[in-house]
């Protein structure tokens, strides 16, 4: 439960950065993993194979990030390592999944509005927080 309350801070105030700035301060991307790897030490809430699978995902979109040539940015892929840390990798998986969907939905519907045009960049990682809080309500309810 603590890890969870940790990790929705960090979503909260990377949000706020994001959408203001569309950046994501190393800073608070370090305080973020280096909390998230001291948390899963003491209480180790997943299993090794699950943790690493959390990791993994997290190294997926950062490749995807680098591949992409920014179409994705690099803080975001690092926001989902950071999930996936704190979350291992099935929740890290769904919190991905519910988030990719949402940000997908926002961007059909401002495509559709005309607000925005294709190669407008929409910032991800509040996305990510309505993810995380759509799988904690899923998955506790």
């Amino acid at each position: 439960m603590i890890n969870e309350i940790v990790l929705g801070i960090f979503l909260f105030t990377a949000a706020v950065c994001d959408i203001k700035t569309k950046k994501l301060p190393l800073i608070l991307l370090t305080i973020w993993i280096s909390a998230g790897a001291l948390l899963y030490l003491l209480l180790r809430p997943a299993s090794m194979t699950d943790e690493f699978m959390g990791v993994l995902i997290g190294i997926v979109f950062i490749a995807v990030a680098v591949v992409s040539d920014g179409k994705l940015g690099m803080g975001d892929g690092a926001a989902i390592l950071a999930v996936g840390i704190y979350l291992g990798g099935r929740s890290a998986g769904f919190t991905c999944l519910y988030a990719l969907i949402l940000s997908a939905a926002f961007s059909v519907a401002v495509l559709m509005t005309g607000k925005y045009t294709r190669n407008k960049e929409i910032p991800f990682i509040p996305f990510l927080l309505a993810g995380f809080l759509l799988h904690g309500a899923v998955t506790y309810i």
